[in-house]
């Protein structure tokens, strides 16, 4: 099933050019990897069709629903992103940081939330870490606690910007079993990444950018 349908969208910055074009398709369950030389648009792409950069023309449709061509401030609680710097509130704790959309947005209650909260940073192996704060954590564990922030809102699609990046060996094969079972699970998986052999191992399809 169809999650995901991206027609001819294009975007650019001070008149250059960064996406021509660009189609594409993910069915539920499917894991699609997209790879590339740096500056030829990978995450401008997902930063377009999660609303964060506003296309210059072209159709992001989610769910059969299309999505409005601005920057929102309401989330698109259908897709998530995983950012590259992970984006955590420095402020917050970790536990804040995964119940922070529930509460506020979602509207949950904060003891559901924080059941929410715990149990998927349970899943994530962070049991131990629900309130130490950004700074105490290490690449992997924050890492960990953004997908946790991201999988709080039960998105149909969730997008991955340069996952491995920094990681070593062992903490890349953690990352490869999680999006496996969120794959496993019915989620569509759109990954950016530098990392070729990563790309190659876990996705359905592979897009190249140029």
């Amino acid at each position: 099933m169809k999650v995901l349908e991206v027609k001819e969208i294009n975007k650019s910055f001070n008149k250059k050019k960064i996406l021509e074009n660009i189609s594409l398709q993910v069915n539920e369950g499917e894991i699609v990897s997209i790879i590339g030389e740096s500056g030829v648009g990978k995450s401008t792409f997902l930063r377009c069709i999660n609303g964060l950069e506003k296309i210059d023309s072209g159709e992001v449709i989610i769910n059969n629903n299309l999505v409005k061509n601005r920057i929102s401030k309401h989330i698109n609680l259908d897709i998530g992103l995983v950012f590259q710097e992970y984006n955590l509130f420095p402020q917050y704790s970790v536990l804040e940081n995964v119940t922070l959309t529930l509460i506020k947005v979602m509207k949950i209650k904060k003891e559901e939330a924080n059941r929410i909260a715990k149990d998927l940073l349970t899943n994530m192996n962070l049991a131990e870490r629900v309130n130490a704060y950004p700074f105490e954590l290490s690449g992997g564990e924050k890492q960990r606690v953004a997908i946790a922030r991201t999988l709080a809102t039960n998105p149909k699609i969730i997008c991955f910007d340069e996952p491995t990046s920094a990681l070593d060996p062992k903490l890349v094969e953690q990352i490869f079993k999680i999006i496996k079972e969120l794959s496993n699970k019915g989620k569509a998986i759109l990954i950016v990444t530098h990392d070729i052999k990563f790309a190659d191992k876990i996705s359905d399809r592979i897009i190249k950018f140029v």
